[in-house]
């Protein structure tokens, strides 16, 4: 079993889609048009910038006389184009608001503003409110500069093409009037308190530099966008926003690199803002003004074309297959009578609406982004979807939508043509549910799961990350079905599968493949395998706590756990059929150290699983043949070492393994319910043993018998004792029945009732390993017990534990007050023995007094 620590794990899921990304940009550039020629005009401009600041060349001042004109010119020029930007943008968002509209009129309107004030504010000149200066201008310059960085950012994320209320756009000139008015506050009446930009002598402040290259930043981060999303781009023209973008980055460059605020570098950073604006103007305008008039304009064509073609208006749309066209912005602009007849929606319901109208919710947001990312890839779509009906019927259309273009290559219409298949979808849904899933629980079965593990064999040869398979048993749910029904059973069933449900991830797939079995499969974990095993282990983990959650079955609860075995696969290249066998094997393994656990795959336990099934086989054998098993007695004594009793334990003299303990095959026969025929065996001997020694007249002693949970609850179990002892004609109470604790739980009402029987009969009952389990300690007082056996483990280290002396001192306090025998087993010390006997115990079993042994080595029969 893995014992890993948790360590911390790196997500590498955005990889693929920057690399699909990047190929794609960069064989767009390789083809001539506008981006290349944008990418040429920036290689060239990016060299008038960089290499000058290489070679640390100073750059010549113009005098002040000349500058200021030259700065106020190119200034009012970019205000200009940004009033242009807000009045445009104002203009659309009053038809049709979209989030990248908002956002940049209102940005442009507080760079208009902004711009503005730092124009005004230039040394030279009149003083705009208060004394002009260039740390002043430079203040606004700055407070521009980021709304505009930070603008264009937003519009390039995928939110920017989302539909926005007209009330938005008011809700963001109020934020960005408010933030004017505090930049002006601040640097106009609290100019004391702004960080210093420049230093007259000194030049420029770490400060001002820093925020510059903040914005460098800003705009660098919107070109990394716009080369990676460059396809998903709608509406404008990215290649012109990489290249105003591009721009600025080196606009602001070179206001960090002047050392006079009249220096060609402050001159020529004002030049590349002017024609960045220009480039953001153009790729804005084509979205707001030149597209869409071209759009409306080619649409009008198409449409009147559509509408005079008087074979499609007799033949297509009065076909039994509904018609549905939409223009380019997929508003509905007509449909055909069939239409009506399939979604219930007449004409006049559906002109200038969206098609989203028949959504129905089944399908998510990525089933759509796909099918129009291959409408635009391929001009066509085909497919099964459900649509909603006007009355809010649930339906299935198989639809084909074909993209129309105009003359200039761009979509100008959209038609989808459809039919209903409801009746067919739903015949092959319930055909494949049948033969991919299971019907009490709906999960997949075996064949389904078979499938996925396979994908998920393909996916790990790729990519190395790991997958698991956990084989989940129900521990003794047969008892379940016994005793309460099927039905209760097929409940537990359903309420499992609900359970585990919460913890699978998209990728997981959750399986029964029949009876209490449960399959998960555990993709896409981790490419180490210590780690994968650490996820498989919280998984593992959090399915047992669940479950040990009481269950419950039409008024009754019932407490159940799981075992669980578990298989990590990547690139093993073993069969389906192979990975099946080792978690089986896991699973069976956790079964055998105790079950309620989980437990990893190893390749030593294949050696161990084929040594098994060899002593299964011979135990069959054994037990058929009565050869080679025998029953050895231990004697139970009291202080004075006289024997009141003895223990029957059976042994194995195999063939060829040699004596064998039963730790070496009885838990093997308790897993195989073999158990049930070697305790019967083992009671059959002690019953005729016990025959035996009555008819001789021997002194007799209670014997007893281990009986294992398994055989206590078999329907038929007290009337086959009630047989043996008519079979023999011996009295009950020479007999004594020791159960265990795990006997008890679970099944409290069952045990307690059968219990009360046997004592009734007269058998003598015993609680055997008294100490381990769960439940005892609260049910001990409502069962008739006559005898209350310590664990060996507590006496084995109760003269150097105080805790294990504090134990058994409990336990025997708590006996006494209910009138039952204490039995100390596994006492194989004086020491043992005498502290045993200081604090009261009434017999005492162990090596300290004999090991186990045949009858016959026992001296007539009792042994003092």
């Amino acid at each position: 079993m893995f014992k890993p620590v948790l360590p911390s794990e790196i997500t590498l899921s955005y990889l693929p889609f920057v690399k699909t990304a990047l190929v794609d940009f960069g064989r767009t550039a390789r083809e001539p048009g506008l981006l290349q020629s944008v990418l040429w005009f920036l290689l060239v401009l990016s060299l008038f910038t960089f290499v000058p600041g290489l070679l640390n060349m100073s750059a010549p001042s113009v005098s002040v006389n000349a500058y200021l004109p030259l700065h106020t010119a190119l200034e009012f020029a970019a205000i200009s184009i940004a009033i242009i930007i807000f009045t445009v943008g104002w203009a659309h968002t009053q038809v049709e608001p979209t989030f990248r509209m908002v956002v940049l009129a209102a940005a442009f309107f507080a760079v208009a503003w902004l711009d503005f004030s730092h124009t005004l504010s230039y040394p030279g000149m009149p003083d705009y409110f208060t004394a002009n200066s260039l740390e002043k201008a430079i203040n606004f310059w700055l407070a521009a500069r980021f709304v505009l960085a930070i603008a264009l950012l937003l519009i390039v994320l995928p939110v920017s093409e989302r539909a926005m209320m007209r009330r938005v756009f008011y809700a963001a000139t109020a934020v960005v009037v408010l933030y004017i008015t505090g930049m002006h506050l601040w640097f106009l009446a609290f100019a004391e308190s702004v960080p210093r930009t420049f230093i007259p002598g000194t030049g420029l402040t770490a400060f001002k530099i820093g925020a510059e290259y903040t914005v460098i930043g800003l705009h660098l981060l919107t070109a990394l966008l716009v080369v990676l999303r460059y396809r998903l781009l709608q509406g404008f023209q990215p290649a012109l926003l990489l290249g105003a973008v591009v721009q600025l980055s080196l606009s602001e460059f070179f206001f960090t690199l002047y050392g006079n605020p009249y220096d060609l570098y402050n001159l020529a950073g004002h030049i590349l803002k002017v024609t960045g604006y220009g480039f953001l103007f153009r790729s804005f305008f084509f979205e707001a003004v030149t597209e869409p008039y071209r759009r409306l304009l080619q649409a009008r064509r198409t449409l009147l074309d559509t509408l005079a073609d008087q074979h499609l208006s007799a033949i297509a749309f009065h076909t039994r297959e509904a018609i549905m066209i939409t223009d380019a912005q997929r508003k509905i602009i007509r449909v055909n009578p069939a239409f009506t007849d399939i979604t219930g929606y007449a004409e006049s319901d559906v002109i200038g609406q969206n098609p989203k109208i028949l959504s129905s919710g089944r399908h998510d947001d990525e089933f759509y982004r796909a099918m129009w990312q291959c409408i635009k890839e391929q001009g066509t779509w085909s497919g099964d979807i459900w649509n909603k009906r006007k009355s809010g019927e649930i339906y299935a259309e198989h639809a084909v939508i074909n993209a129309v273009y105009d003359p200039s290559g761009n979509i100008s219409h959209y038609i989808a043509s459809f039919s209903d298949v409801t009746e067919q979808l739903n015949a092959q849904e319930q055909a494949h549910r049948l033969a991919y899933f299971d019907s009490l629980t709906g999960l997949a079965n075996r064949r389904l799961i078979i499938e996925h593990i396979r994908a998920a064999q393909a996916a790990g040869e790729r990519t190395g990350a790991y997958s698991a398979l956990l084989f989940m048993d129900l521990d003794y749910f047969k008892r379940l079905n016994d005793t309460l029904g099927h039905s209760k059973g097929d409940l537990l069933l359903q309420q499992f599968a609900s359970r585990l449900q919460n913890y699978l991830r998209a990728s997981d797939t959750l399986a029964r493949p029949g009876g209490d079995e449960f399959i998960l499969l555990a993709r896409n974990l981790n490419q180490d395998k210590q780690q994968a095993a650490i996820q498989v282990e919280i998984l593992g983990n959090k399915i047992l706590n669940t479950v040990r959650e009481p269950f419950e079955l039409s008024g009754q609860t019932y407490s159940i756990t799981v075992s669980i075995g578990v298989m990590l696969f990547a690139r093993d290249r073993l069969s389906v059929d192979e990975l099946f066998a080792s978690a089986d094997l896991a699973m069976y393994q956790s079964k055998e150290l105790g079950r309620n656990q989980l437990y990893f795959f190893e390749p030593e336990m294949q050696a161990r699983l084929n040594e098994r099934t060899a002593i299964e086989q011979d135990l069959n054998e054994a037990l058929e043949q009565n050869a080679g098993l025998r029953v050895y007695y231990q004697p139970k004594v009291d202080l004075h070492g006289t024997v009141r009793g003895y223990e029957a334990l059976v042994r194995w003299q195999h063939p060829k393994r040699g004596f064998l303990n039963p730790g070496d095959f009885v838990a093997l026969a308790e897993s195989t319910g073999q158990i049930i025929h070697l305790g019967r065996w083992v009671a059959q001997e002690v019953f005729r043993l016990q025959a035996d020694n009555k008819r001789a007249g021997m002194q007799m002693v209670p014997i007893a018998i281990n009986v294992s949970p398994r055989e206590f609850l078999e329907q038929d179990y007290l009337n086959w004792l009630e047989e043996q002892l008519k079979l023999f004609d011996i009295e009950p109470q020479w007999i004594e029945l020791e159960i265990t604790e795990s006997a008890v739980q679970g099944n409290f009402a069952l045990v307690r009732e059968r219990l009360y029987v046997l004592h009734n009969m007269g058998f003598r009952l015993a609680m055997d390993d008294f100490g381990t389990g769960y439940s005892s300690l609260s049910y001990l007082q409502q069962l008739p017990l006559d005898v209350l056996k310590i664990d060996q483990s507590f006496v084995a280290h109760m003269v150097d534990q105080a805790t294990d002396r504090a134990i058994i001192t409990a336990i025997l306090a708590m006996a006494k007050a209910m009138n039952m025998v204490v039995v100390a087993e596994g006492v194989e010390t004086a020491a043992q023995f005498t502290a045993l006997a200081d604090q009261g115990c009434d017999l005492f079993q162990g090596y300290y007094w004999s090991k186990p042994l045949p009858w016959s080595e026992h001296s007539s029969g009792v042994q003092p």
